[in-house]
């Protein structure tokens, strides 16, 4: 074979990492490209009453509130790109204390790695899709507050 046939399939195979990379990185683009516009970015909102949406530049990040509970206030919002860190106060709307728990099964059930201490009581979870999530709440009564934060990959 000569030498000048082997140069197509080499430089193929060259390229392709190259090409995979970029193609990879095309959604987290485009949705940059579609979110230049919002300067508040990144920022965090209640969605459908019990879910918090945490909204970046290149990343979305969601996880639910406890049931029966009402969003107060966020506080300390802050991040970048793909990133996210801040605190949500959150009040239960039935007058008792938040079951922790019961939190934590629905974090189970949101597909959240949850680990707990009933000693404490506190609750931290991690997301598992999209990696990169976390919360965590250090204190239940009637009121906690949530801690959250979210590093991506986008």
């Amino acid at each position: 074979m000569r030498p000048s046939k082997l140069l197509g399939p080499i430089a193929l195979v060259l390229w392709l990492p190259f090409l995979a990379i970029n193609l990879a990185s095309l959604p987290a683009l485009i949705r940059s490209a579609s979110r230049a516009d919002e300067r508040a970015l990144p920022t965090a909102t209640v969605e459908n009453g019990q879910t918090i949406y945490c909204r970046m530049r290149l990343c979305d990040f969601r996880f639910p509130i406890p049931s029966d509970t009402r969003v107060d206030h966020f506080d300390h919002v802050k991040g970048g790109m793909d990133t996210i860190d801040g605190e949500v106060l959150v009040t239960s709307s039935q007058n008792s204390s938040i079951d922790m728990q019961r939190y934590a099964a629905q974090l189970k059930q949101q597909g959240f790695n949850v680990s707990i201490c009933e000693e404490c009581p506190s609750l931290s979870a991690g997301s598992t899709a999209p990696l990169g999530g976390s919360i965590s709440v250090d204190d239940f009564g009637e009121t906690i507050t949530i801690r959250f934060g979210y590093f991506g990959d986008y």
